[in-house]
């Protein structure tokens, strides 16, 4: 028997336990209805099917009575065929797709194939222990049993289509016509039906006044002609950090195309490597879905190219093509020690001297200093030392027309232009000269016998306010 091909560790748990949130596969949204989904791809010459049910229920059962997939020819040379012709199910198998019963048929697959080994193990395994961290394993084993081997036994299928094929969930009609149009359908090979209303007779008796299947049929239609190039990821990015990459990329707009992804990186453009051994799955939370996938990196150095791109994977093993490249380099962490300002000295000649200081061990880091000015604490801060920096070696400045009141700040500038801001200081100019009289002085006195002053604003930049006299005489 089947013990434990499934090693499922963390790095494969963490990614397998979202599968039930993705739309992009066939894996089910939703548990509470029971019902059989299919899609299919034409590859000129054939169309692929695959299927899966939405219910842990839905799978035992088929997984024991077996899938019937027919299927009926709606049009040929683009002309709607009679109903008589059209309502012919033909059957692709002579008896029901079940999947592989014993370890003899998995066996040579599970060897080459880790897929295959998940999805053997999630049929006939005696038991289902996942291995995990204690932080995954405790959501992990929140689920039963059955659904873990439904939850992993579809990741299975939707990640290899020879997987699917040996867990009943897979077919490959190859004897179609490129001039027609086909609908399949699947359905369980043993239908349960239940009570859809009931008659209660007296004495208790219940008679079924209408019954419905328990596992609704799937329906899908194709063309051999079908057969179209699939779409490349769009609105990739590369976020850089300290040795640090963080890919990103819109799933939402491929949700029909893809189960999962594969990101490559590459240091000249040319040669490129995948991430992952395993392939990137959406991890949504409930309740608060993301239409972007996000990917953490860690970089061999800073300060050098990297490229980044991203491909999609069908569940018919297809890979889409690869986006279109992204690069950036990682860049060195901020230094630990900002400038700060240690003294604003007013001179003879009535300029600041500006001193500050920074941490001498951390001048390779940086390209060099600003200062800036401004009449408030608040801003608006424009530089006063010129567009230039100044060496980082550099340690004062003299502010050769300063204004009467000043705030000054610091800014060391690294390689990256990133802006690393001392706490600013404030100035005042010596100044013993009062502001000059207001001129232009004018009143007017109102009917209701109050009088109404005006003058002249000063133009004094460091001007606090006024103070209004009244006297009985001009003296």
């Amino acid at each position: 028997m089947i013990k434990k091909y499934l090693p499922i560790i963390a790095l494969l748990t963490l990614s397998l336990v979202a599968v039930q949130a993705q739309q992009n596969g066939l894996t089910p949204v939703s548990e509470e209805q029971h019902a059989l989904m299919i899609t299919g791809r034409s590859t000129g010459n054939s169309i692929k099917l695959r299927w899966a049910p939405t219910s842990p229920l839905a799978w035992r059962r088929c997984n024991e009575s077996g899938y019937v997939v027919v299927r009926h020819t709606l049009m040929r040379n683009n002309q709607l065929l009679p109903w008589e012709e059209r309502s012919v199910a033909v059957p692709l198998t002579p008896t029901p797709v079940l999947p592989w019963k014993t370890e003899a048929q998995w066996k040579p697959l599970m060897e080459r194939n880790k897929y295959a080994a998940i999805g053997a193990q999630a049929i006939l395994g005696e038991s289902f222990e996942l291995e995990a961290g204690e932080a995954s394993g405790a959501l992990v084993n929140q689920a039963t049993e059955e659904n873990n081997r439904f939850t992993f036994g579809l990741f299975a299928a939707d990640h290899s289509y020879e997987a699917a094929t040996a867990m009943g969930l897979a077919f490959e009609d190859k004897n179609v016509k490129t001039n027609e149009t086909y609908l399949y359908r699947v359905y369980p090979a043993k239908q349960i039906t239940a009570p859809l209303d009931t008659l209660v007779m007296e004495g208790g008796q219940k008679i079924p006044m209408d019954l419905r299947t328990s596992i609704d049929t799937g329906f899908f239609s194709i063309s051999p002609k079908d057969k179209f190039a699939l779409p490349k990821p769009l609105e990739v990015k590369a976020d850089f950090g300290n040795r640090t990459a963080t890919i990103s990329w819109n799933k939402t707009l491929f949700q029909q195309f893809y189960v999962s992804y594969e990101v490559e990186r590459s240091e000249d453009g040319l040669s490129w490597q995948p991430l992952r051994d395993l392939p990137f799955v959406s991890l949504d939370r409930p309740g608060a879905p993301s239409d972007f996938m996000f990917l953490a990196d860690s970089l061999p150095m800073n300060n050098r190219p990297y490229f980044y791109r991203v491909y999609g994977r069908t569940v018919f093993d297809d890979n889409g093509p690869p986006s279109d490249p992204v690069q950036g380099m990682g860049i060195d962490p901020l230094p630990d020690y900002f400038p700060y300002i240690v003294s604003v000295m007013e001179n003879e000649s009535g300029r600041f001297l500006i001193g500050w200081d920074f941490n001498v061990a951390e001048e390779s880091k940086i390209a060099g200093f600003k200062v800036l000015r401004a009449r408030s604490d608040r801003g608006a801060y424009a530089p006063v030392s010129g567009e230039a920096l100044l060496p980082p070696a550099t340690r004062s400045f003299t502010d050769e027309r300063p204004l009467p009141v000043n705030y000054y700040k610091i800014i060391a500038y690294d390689q990256y232009n990133r802006e690393m801001p001392s706490f600013s200081a404030m100035a005042q100019l010596d100044d013993e000269t009062p502001p000059a009289a207001p001129v232009n002085v004018r009143g007017a006195v109102l009917k209701d016998g109050s009088m109404v002053i005006t003058w002249d604003t000063n133009k004094e930049p460091d001007i606090q306010g006024y103070r209004v006299y009244i006297a009985n005489h001009p003296n």
